[in-house]
C-alpha cells in the first residue's frame, strides 16, 4: 500500500496513487507485483493522482448590483488551467465550463503552480 497526507488536522489531503500506467488505484488495496525467481531491480511505476479543487467565479468587471456585488456572472464560460513549461510549451491540464452564477470548480493535481487561466 502507498499512503501520504499531506497537511494536518481539517486541511489534511490524502493523497490517491495510480500505478500500471495510470491503470490501476494503489493506495487502498495496495498493487501486487510478480517477478520471477531470482529478479532484481523490477521496476514499478507510482503516479501521485491527488487533486485538489481549484475554484472561482466569472463576472463581468463594472456590473455590480444590489443582488450581485460582483457583477454580471457569466454563464457556461470555457475555463481552462495551463501550465507552461521552462521550454515555453503550453500544455492545458483541465477544461470545464463555468454554472448559472459563473461558479467553477476543477479538479488539479497537486504540485502545479497556476500562472494563469484562460
Amino acid at each position: 500500500k502507498l499512503m501520504k497526507t499531506t497537511g494536518v488536522g481539517a486541511n489534511a489531503t490524502k493523497h490517491r496513487f495510480v500505478c500500471n500506467q495510470g491503470e490501476d488505484a494503489c493506495t487502498d488495496e495496495g498493487v501486487l507485483t510478480y517477478l520471477s525467481h531470482l529478479e532484481f531491480n523490477a521496476p514499478l511505476h507510482v503516479y501521485d493522482d491527488t487533486s485538489v479543487p481549484f475554484r472561482g467565479k466569472i463576472t463581468v468587471g463594472g456590473t455590480g448590483y444590489s443582488g450581485s456585488l460582483n457583477g454580471c456572472a457569466i454563464n457556461a464560460a470555457k475555463v481552462c488551467l495551463h501550465h507552461k513549461s521552462t521550454r515555453g510549451k503550453d500544455n492545458i491540464l483541465v477544461c470545464g465550463k463555468t454554472s448559472f452564477d459563473g461558479s467553477y470548480n476543477l479538479p488539479i493535481v497537486i504540485g502545479p503552480v497556476v500562472n494563469s487561466v484562460n
